[in-house]
């Protein structure tokens, strides 16, 4: 499991690099770490880790707790946990790359065709 108790967190990046290789992340509920972890919720069987919503000690002693007691006493439901987490993983790495082409492809497209139209079309105008 990763703890990662942070104050402030824009982005969080570790918790996906963790999730990537099926460690169950432990995070403050705090911007990037809420957008990418999901509490686990045993009734729905959903989620990819734990999250406290202070940072304070109590509520990470409990996150803490819970996710030592799954582990322990409910170990396929911890295996769920690592699968979903490495699957989310997968599905935002297929966007990015998904994104990264698009904008390859885009900024190809405007260079080679606008390039080339644009001389013309100021000809025209002039």
């Amino acid at each position: 499991m990763l703890l990662m108790p942070s104050r402030f967190e824009p982005c969080g990046l570790n918790q996906l690099y963790a999730m990537a290789y099926g460690t169950v992340p432990i995070v403050h509920a705090v911007g990037g770490l809420r957008d990418t972890v999901k509490p686990y919720n045993p009734n729905e069987n959903s989620g990819t880790g734990w999250t406290f919503p202070r940072a304070e000690a109590n509520p990470l002693r409990e996150a803490i707790s819970h996710g030592l007691h799954t582990y322990r006493n409910h170990r396929e439901a911890f295996y769920g946990i690592q699968t979903r987490g490495m699957s989310q993983v997968r599905q935002i790495r297929l966007y990015l790359s998904f994104s990264f082409y698009l904008f390859k492809l885009l900024s190809f497209f405007f260079r080679t065709y606008l390039g080339t139209m644009l001389p013309s079309c100021m000809k025209m105008c002039w």
